[in-house]
């Protein structure tokens, strides 16, 4: 059994130059092309909307909480 499936396996493994069909060019190179910008922008959007909403409220916290004594349960040290 370990010898039928490990001879089966090689002819399903492609190596990267080697043509898909007969017609076909190589799939490595023409996928990552079309691909990439779909995968990378949608991150880099959220990456730059969540550090916007970060620095938004961080901003919108200093101007809104001051305090006027110690700050209740904070230890100055």
């Amino acid at each position: 059994r370990l010898f039928s499936s490990s001879r089966v396996l090689p002819s399903r493994l492609r190596q990267p130059g080697e043509p898909t069909g007969p017609n076909k060019p190589p799939s490595h190179t023409t996928t990552p092309k079309s691909k990439s910008p779909l995968k990378v922008w949608p991150i880099i959007f959220i990456f730059f909307t969540g550090t916007f909403l970060f620095k938004k409220i961080v901003d919108d916290r200093k101007g809104q909480y001051k305090p006027t004594g110690p700050v209740a349960g904070h230890s100055p040290s």
